[in-house]
């Protein structure tokens, strides 16, 4: 018997649609916006450096949701290691790069930032100082002033002369007497003759927090007191100390302002710090 069998398709000859693209991709490099690069080449490089602008450095304009809570968490690690974080530098970073007796070598901000961490930490080292490396550490950016550190760590009293000498010979040296009221900040004991550093001491209070509690909360003061939650803007509940209007209990807003553009550089953003032996023993 003769079988019918219903005629096959003709199988496609084309294995591969033709290409959809006829170019292959030009990969270009990202560009900054002009007002990031205009901040940059302003308020982080030396005018007395010739060292390039860098477009590709990581750009941060808060501190992340959580730092002030890592940050308390550090200090209070620290205080129960025995070496509380009891003292707190402010290094305006664009006038100490100014200046022709600062020792640091570093043009960029960020890297002026990590040698003069770097040099406090092998302060600490040396006989006969011998003090711990404990320490947290935020930038922050003023417009019409430029960008400062804050530097918090442990100072035992009988440890500040050694220390006020270290600034001297780092940036510059220390004004005779004190500043007037207006100018002097809460537990000041020394500043720089221009005012480009100062080194205050934690005042001891009828409060119930431990020492350094309120250091690390006004390091953390640079993180959102609102934030995203479900499509809306909320109180950040993760940060403790905040403003009355943002559901905190501090009157004002000095704890709730933005603290500008930071530029990190192209692997780190670089905005805070804390010290390892610390960091590795928060949960």
């Amino acid at each position: 018997m003769e079988s019918h069998s219903t005629p096959r398709n003709h199988e496609n000859t084309v294995k591969r649609p033709s290409p959809i693209y006829i170019d292959p991709a030009v990969p270009l490099t990202y560009e900054a916006h002009p007002d990031v690069l205009n901040h940059f080449s302003e308020s982080t490089v030396s005018p007395n450096s010739n060292a390039p602008i860098s477009e590709h450095s990581k750009q941060t304009w808060s501190l992340p949701v959580g730092t002030q809570r890592k940050l308390q968490a550090g200090t209070a690690m620290a205080c129960e290691l025995g070496h509380p974080i009891n003292a707190l530098e402010t290094i305006r970073l664009n006038s100490v790069s100014h200046l022709d007796s600062c020792s640091l070598v570093s043009s960029e901000v960020y890297e002026l930032t990590k040698e003069y961490v770097g040099r406090s930490r092998k302060l600490c080292y040396r006989k006969p100082q011998g003090l711990p490396n404990v320490y947290v550490w935020v930038r922050e950016y003023v417009p019409g002033e430029g960008e400062h550190l804050h530097f918090g760590f442990h100072l035992p009293p009988s440890h500040r002369k050694s220390r006020i000498a270290f600034l001297e010979r780092t940036f510059e040296p220390a004004l005779k007497g004190n500043r007037p009221t207006e100018m002097r900040t809460r537990g000041e004991i020394a500043c720089g003759v221009t005012g480009s550093w100062h080194l205050a001491v934690e005042v001891p209070s009828k409060r119930s927090e431990f020492p350094g509690y309120w250091i690390a909360s006004y390091l953390g003061k640079g993180e959102p007191s609102r934030r995203a939650f479900r499509g809306k803007e909320v109180n950040n509940e993760e940060k403790s100390v905040r403003g009355i209007q943002f559901g905190g209990s501090v009157q004002g807003d000095r704890y709730d302002r933005e603290q500008g553009l930071v530029l990190g550089n192209q692997w780190r953003k670089g905005r805070y710090g804390i010290s390892r032996n610390l960091s590795s023993l928060i949960v």
